[in-house]
């Protein structure tokens, strides 16, 4: 395999990975709210609705930001800059 086939290998596995926490959440907060009894909402519209969420520039930010953050706190990689990726691993 390629680098470039491991690399799509593992981006799919983590992406499928946390999209299906994700689907699990909208779950059970449809659950909470009984939203099927109020919308017609099936658990179809929330799997075929999964990513498309409108964020504001305000919401990107903060969400880059905190990406940015976890990186350090959580793997101890400094992002030196974002848009070219940038890396620092701290040791």
């Amino acid at each position: 395999m390629t680098i470039d086939e491991l690399f799509s290998r593992d981006e799919k596995r983590i992406k499928k990975l946390y999209d299906t926490e994700l689907l699990a959440k909208l779950l059970l907060l449809n659950y909470e709210f009984s939203n099927s009894k109020y919308h017609n909402v099936n658990a179809t519209d929330i799997l075929n609705n999964l990513h498309k969420v409108k964020y504001s520039k305000k919401d990107l930010e903060q969400i880059k930001n905190n990406a940015i953050a976890l990186l350090d706190i959580k793997y101890n990689i400094k992002v030196k800059n974002f848009e070219t990726l940038d890396f620092e691993k701290i040791d």
